[in-house]
């Protein structure tokens, strides 16, 4: 079966997700010698303004906290 026009504009989406599902499917490993000090350094806390959904600021916010998790200097695990 052939498709053309809208029927075929339809199909571009799905077949590029599907293409990007195929890419994606392998693992990716990070050399050993990353750290979280790196990880700190490269994510750092985000900031947020009053003109940001409430969505986007909640996903700050979650963000903000896994830093302060593993980066500041008083959490026990933190830089380690």
């Amino acid at each position: 079966m052939r498709l053309t026009g809208f029927a075929r504009l339809a199909m571009l989406p799905t077949s590029m997700m599907l293409m990007g599902c195929q890419l994606t499917g392998s693992a990716v490993s990070l050399p050993p010698s990353l750290t979280i000090e790196d990880a700190c350094l490269a994510f750092p806390p985000i900031m947020w303004s009053l003109e940001d959904t409430e969505d986007t600021a909640a996903a700050v916010r979650e963000h903000n906290r896994g830093w302060v998790a593993l980066c500041e200097p008083e959490h026990e695990d933190g830089g380690t």
